[in-house]
Parts: C-alpha cells; structure tokens; sequence
C-alpha cells in the first residue's frame, strides 16, 4: 500500500478539500454580509468604511479592467495611428488612477518608491504624447468647451 503513495496522495486530496470547503465558507459568508450591507444601503443607511471602501476598490477595478478589455478587442480593426491613441488613453487612465491612489498602493502592495516615480515619469509622458491629439480627441467625443472647464474658449 505504501509503495503506491496512495496514503500519501489521500493526505493532500483530502487537506485540499479542507481547504476548498474553508475558501467556499469564507466566500459565501462575505456574499452573505455584502449582501446584507447592501440591502441596508437601500434601505436608507449609511454603508460602514470598510465596505464603501470595497465598493468604490471594487468598481474602480472593474471599470479599469473593462476599459482596457473592450479596448483590446476594439483596436483590433483600427489603424496604426488609431489603435496607438485608444492605447495610450488606456494607459492615461490606469496610470492616473494609480496616482490617484497612491496611499492605498503604499499599504497594500509591494511599490515602492521608484515605483511610484517611473508611474509619474510614464503619466508625464503619455501627456506629453497625447497633447498633439488633445483638440481631435476632445472633439470626438463631442466634449463642449463650456464641459471641458476651459475659459479661454467660452
């Protein structure tokens, strides 16, 4: 029995279920709270910090990842020049949105200074890139300047 490493083999299946059941518990016990916060929420109340913080993580995130996923596949049949722009507006507000939160990325993740330094240097320069298409862009998503917030051309 030993010499087919069944026993061994049970071991690990068996402490992987452990911990699959525990992973399973944990997660529907969270849907179960986020659920109930919700449901408050509707109801009038105001959320508790740590669940207008997730919610706002959570949104950000999404919105974030579906940018940049709908974009992918929509530069596919674009040209150069376009896909390039579409690209570097992703990169924009990813980067921005970074810097935005820096604090938050300083206590739950390994960046580190230099980090946040070349995050700076790459948002400057997408700027920069950007600038020559500035009028176009704006213009194609048909922002009014009175929107736009610039008094110079009110």
């Amino acid at each position: 029995m030993m010499s087919s490493s069944l026993p061994l083999m049970y071991g690990l299946v068996t402490a992987a279920c452990t911990y699959e059941g525990e992973n399973t518990v944990l997660h529907l016990q969270t849907a179960r709270y986020l659920v109930k916060a919700w449901q408050q929420a509707m109801g009038g109340h105001a959320l508790t910090p740590t669940v207008a913080y997730i919610g706002k993580a959570h949104c950000r995130a999404f919105i974030l990842s579906t940018y940049f996923e709908e974009t992918e596949n929509l530069v596919k049949a674009t040209s150069p020049a376009l896909r390039q722009v579409l690209l570097q507006l992703v990169d924009l507000y990813v980067v921005f949105w970074a810097l935005q939160r820096v604090g938050d990325l300083l206590r739950f993740t390994s960046i580190s200074e230099r980090d946040i330094e070349q995050l700076q240097a790459w948002y400057e320069d997408l700027l920069i890139k950007l600038r020559v298409n500035a009028v176009g862009l704006v213009d194609a998503f048909d922002i009014k300047d009175e929107v736009s917030a610039d008094d110079s051309m009110v």
